[in-house]
């Protein structure tokens, strides 16, 4: 009988410690993935980090008429932004924009570029989870 209530005794906590387990396991799962999105905007010609303007993703219906600003990040002297993972539910539907700043008549450096956020995400160095690459604006020095 003694041998009986050791073996009882021994299923139980063995049961209790993978229980404990699997739910640590389960309840960290979520917090495997970073907090937010990580990118860089970088100009086509040289991949040199721009230094101004916003990325933001934009969420557009099936017939491409409506679409509305899900997150909007503030592009960093060295050309990175982060977005907040929980603010993009999905990618299917969503597009990502880069565009420069209008800031007292500057002239634009770039163009704005749109992509499928879900292609951008495809674009990745292994830093960062989105690399952005736009056109840069050539000036034209003609004289009239």
């Amino acid at each position: 009988m003694a041998n009986y209530k050791k073996y009882n005794l021994l299923l139980f906590f063995l049961l209790t410690g993978m229980l404990l387990i699997t739910d640590y396991s389960f309840s960290n799962e979520n917090n495997l993935k970073p907090e937010y999105f990580y990118g860089k905007v970088v100009f086509s010609d040289s991949n040199i980090p721009v230094n101004n303007g916003q990325v933001r993703i934009i969420s557009v219906n099936n017939t491409g008429e409506t679409r509305n600003i899900i997150a909007v990040s503030e592009i960093s002297e060295n050309g990175e932004f982060r977005l907040p993972r929980s603010l993009v539910p999905q990618t299917d539907g969503m597009e990502i924009m880069a565009y420069a700043n209008d800031l007292d008549n500057i002239e634009f450096q770039y163009e704005t570029k749109v992509t499928d956020f879900k292609e951008a995400l495809e674009t990745t160095d292994g830093k960062f989870d989105i690399i952005i690459t736009v056109n840069r604006i050539m000036k034209s020095d003609s004289k009239d």
